[in-house]
């Protein structure tokens, strides 16, 4: 019975331990778009190196003071980090991860582009003080790509608020916020064809 106890407590050590290392990734990306500092800083600990292909080595926490400004200049923008695997070893981990990040530049007011970048993260984390964070980040980009934006693009795109008004902020209160009851006029397939079909 004490061996299968003990059998059973490793097994849930394992299931809490990734599941806490991929909310540790959402949480990252939820920080870099929302713009919010603090929560980016606690995705990593104090003396983590992040490792950021051309743009960036250094202190983690550097780091989120060093983006958060410049991605200010590419809004709105979108970072998702897909497909985890993570291998365990006591209180250290080693994930490696896909990044897909989607940033709009706008050189003028009437020159839009958007750029994506792919590629993948190489983390190792640490459990400290029974808390998983990353200790050492690198970043290897694998596929850019690079187009004008149009103007259909610029007038569906609705840019969410970044912290601490955005929505996610109110937490369960979300429901208050919501807008009246609205419905476009015929959707946004028909304005699509009605705009840009031939007759």
């Amino acid at each position: 019975m004490a061996d299968e106890l003990a059998e059973l407590r490793t097994r849930l050590d394992v299931l809490e331990s990734k599941q806490a290392i991929v909310e540790l990734l959402a949480r990252y990306c939820r920080a870099v778009d929302r713009g919010d500092l603090e929560l980016l800083k606690s995705v990593f600990h104090s003396d983590a190196v992040d490792d950021q292909d051309r743009a960036f080595s250094g202190n983690a926490h550097q780091f989120a003071e060093f983006i958060l400004p410049l991605l200010t200049r590419s809004y709105p923008h979108r970072h998702a980090i897909t497909n985890p695997h993570i291998e365990l070893d006591g209180e250290r981990a080693f994930c490696e991860s896909q990044i897909a990040s989607a940033h709009r530049v706008s050189v003028d007011s009437s020159t839009v582009f958007d750029v994506e970048n792919h590629g993948r993260y190489f983390d190792v984390m640490e459990r400290r003080d029974g808390v998983w964070r990353i200790a050492y980040r690198r970043l290897l980009i694998e596929r850019t790509v690079t187009r004008r934006v149009s103007d259909y693009d610029l007038e569906g795109a609705v840019l969410a608020p970044p912290w601490p008004v955005d929505p996610v902020y109110a937490g369960f209160a979300t429901p208050a916020t919501r807008p009246e009851d609205h419905q476009l006029p015929g959707g946004i397939f028909d304005r699509l064809i009605s705009t840009y079909g031939s007759d």
